[in-house]
């Protein structure tokens, strides 16, 4: 299938941004390990994965030692959890990218402010925004956690709680691809 297919069939954030390619459409989950290990934990994925019943599952090196994206024909979150449910020792880390965006400040800001607000941030919850980026796509990343946070208030009436929140908004930028996903309290990534 052709990227502009792929992307065509993804759901909504899911891979689409007004038209604009992306270099590595819609992967679903974003891993990391230690560098050096990306085979074995590549495996590993495919493993559980596997087990969860996906198939057709791609794993995606990046130029970044230790991180890969995972594309699977599932939503993130049912992928996110075919992770969790296997004991893993090579993947460090696994996030559900729940929608992935151009590198555009603009866009992660829609795209953070639809999600949240899906997942049902409103007044009276705290939240937190954490963003880690890899190129120089944007700033720095407290200018996009800033930035998507002011943003958050603005549309829910939440608060920001950097200790203890109630959802985690996770940023996840390499080189033109913005990962975004939200956790609920005790739900950090595998």
């Amino acid at each position: 299938m052709s990227p502009r297919a792929l992307q065509a069939a993804s759901g909504p954030g899911e891979g689409r941004d007004a038209g604009k390619q992306l270099s590595f459409p819609s992967p679903k989950l974003l891993a990391t390990c230690l560098p050096g290990k990306e085979d074995k934990a590549e495996l590993e994925l495919l493993d559980a994965l596997l087990l969860g019943g996906a198939r057709d599952i791609r794993v995606h090196k990046t130029r970044y030692p230790g991180v890969l994206l995972v594309k699977v024909p599932m939503p993130p979150e049912q992928a996110y959890e075919a992770v969790r449910s296997v004991q893993m020792a090579y993947v460090r880390s696994v996030v559900p990218l729940q929608a992935v965006v151009k590198a555009e400040l603009q866009a992660i800001l829609r795209a953070s402010v639809e999600l949240a607000l899906r997942a049902g941030l409103r007044a009276g919850l705290k939240f937190a925004v954490r963003c880690r980026r890899r190129g120089k796509a944007l700033g720095s990343s407290a200018e996009v956690e800033r930035a998507v946070g002011k943003a958050l208030v603005e549309a829910s009436g939440a608060d920001v709680d950097l200790e203890r929140p109630d959802l985690l908004v996770r940023i996840e930028v390499i080189d033109d691809l913005a990962g975004i996903c939200i956790l609920k309290a005790g739900e950090d990534s595998a």
